[in-house]
Order: structure tokens, then sequence, then C-alpha cells
């Protein structure tokens, strides 16, 4: 019985990044290629795919460096091939990001920032985080996630 040799091709913005980490990998059945004409898969960031999706004439298998894949969802692209999505890891870079926002807003940090190129020291009073009330769209992993750090940080849901 003879294995299907695959031929990958990277369209991201990260290709020396996924190459190297490919590179680790025992993959005998996996060829790198740098033609997406010839690729039957494809380790993509949608919205760099979407216009290009049309080129992969051997395409069997999207796997996006995204969670959102809704760039190759158009109703215009084909759909003939396997898309798959990366999930449960952007959790902890979404709740930072978050966070990072809100504390920003209730420390007025935007405020600081103008103040001090016009050397204005003039004190605000903030408020604190806690008890504060987050909505949350979305209860998928991400949203899970965010959840649960920012009732950790006191906030309430």
């Amino acid at each position: 019985m003879t294995t299907q040799k695959h031929r990958l091709a990277l369209v991201t913005d990260n290709n020396d990044h996924y190459l190297k980490l490919l590179e680790t990998k025992q993959l005998p059945d996996l060829e790198i290629t740098t033609e997406i004409g010839d690729a039957t898969i494809l380790l993509a960031a949608p919205p760099k795919l979407a216009s290009q999706l049309g080129d992969a004439k051997e395409l069997e298998w999207v796997q996006s460096t995204y969670a959102g894949i809704d760039a190759l969802l158009g109703e215009s692209l084909r759909k003939d091939y396997k898309l798959t999505n990366v999930k449960g890891i952007f959790g902890q870079q979404i709740s930072e990001y978050v966070l990072g926002y809100s504390i920003g807003y209730f420390r007025h940090f935007d405020l600081y920032k103008q103040q001090q190129q016009k050397r204005d020291w003039q004190p605000h009073t903030y408020q604190s985080m806690i008890g504060k009330r987050m909505v949350i769209f979305g209860t998928g992993a991400i949203g899970s996630h965010l959840a649960n750090t920012v009732k950790a940080w006191g906030l309430s849901l």
C-alpha cells in the first residue's frame, strides 16, 4: 500500500516561522512547495489567501492560521476543499487585549499621554475595575477564557 504524498504551500505573513516549525517534524509524506497551484494543502491566513484561492488547482485542505475564516466563505469563492481553523489557543491573547484596553480606559491612559506630551501633569480620579460588569458576546473557547479571566479580576458578567 502506498501513501499519497501531499504538497503543502504556506500563505501567511509568517511563512519563515511556520517553515522552521515544519522542518523540525519528520513528515515523510509531506513536501513543501512555494507554488499554490501545486499544493494539496495550504496553511494560510484567510485574508491573504482569499484572492489566490482560485489558483490552488490541486487543493484538498486549507488549515487556517486564524480562528476566524470568514474571508474564505464569500459566495464567489470555491468550497470544494476541507477548511479547518485554529481553536483553543487565542483565549489568553484576547483576554490580555481586552483587559489592557479596559485598564487603559479606567486609568485614563490616553488622556495622560496627551497631557504628558503637553507637559501637563494633572491627576485624574480613576475607577477600579472591581465590581464592574462586562458583557461578552460569544460562548466559544475565547469567550469562555475571557469570562474566567475577568472573574479573577473581580468583574462580574
